[in-house]
């Protein structure tokens, strides 16, 4: 009995005085690693069972490109952080450009490598309404957010044939192809 007091007393010492060696950033495309990194603010050296693993989570979530952050613990020294990216579908041109995920997010300026090639909406939009991090609630855009992510579903090259979708405030929405600008009406 005595021995398996010593072995748990022995085994609480050791694992509280485990540190983080190593931090690992995955499910990223968009997101650099030593942005996420930064945001979860785990300094190696920190005790692993000192880490807030939740306040890590909250504060990788601000990033609005970020959907969803797991941050757990990998015994005996690594913190790993998962991701869940919001990608974008469609591209709101006012000012400049503004990307827009399937669930109708503003996303911000993009500091990526990537170069994103999705459709364009136009129409009528007020930049109050296009806002970095917040939802455009707008039913046609709300939409036309469907039919893109339905063509998605249906296949890349369903998708990729989608360059324009026009929205007029009471109007037909009014896709146009990628090859020779075709118009299609897409009634309500």
């Amino acid at each position: 009995m005595i021995g398996a007091v010593l072995t748990v007393v022995w085994a609480n010492l050791w694992k509280s005085d485990l540190r983080v060696a190593d931090v690992r950033v995955g499910g990223n495309s968009v997101v650099a690693d030593r942005e996420i990194l930064s945001l979860a603010n785990i300094s190696k050296d920190q005790k692993l069972y000192g880490v807030d693993l939740l306040a890590a989570q909250k504060r990788v979530q601000q990033n609005a490109f970020i959907k969803s952050a797991a941050v757990n613990r990998e015994a005996p020294n690594r913190i790993a952080i998962n991701v869940i990216e919001r990608v974008p579908i469609a591209a709101v041109v006012l000012d400049r450009i503004e990307y827009l995920d399937a669930e109708g997010f503003v996303l911000p300026p993009v500091r990526s490598e990537n170069i994103f090639d999705v459709p364009v909406l136009t129409g009528t939009f007020q930049s109050s309404e296009v806002v970095p991090g917040k939802q455009i609630v707008r039913s046609d855009v709300r939409e036309a957010l469907a039919i893109l992510a339905a063509a998605q579903d249906l296949g890349v090259e369903v998708y990729r044939r989608i360059s324009e979708i026009h929205l007029e405030p009471g109007k037909d929405i009014m896709l146009y192809t990628a090859e020779s600008g075709v118009p299609v009406i897409f009634g309500r």
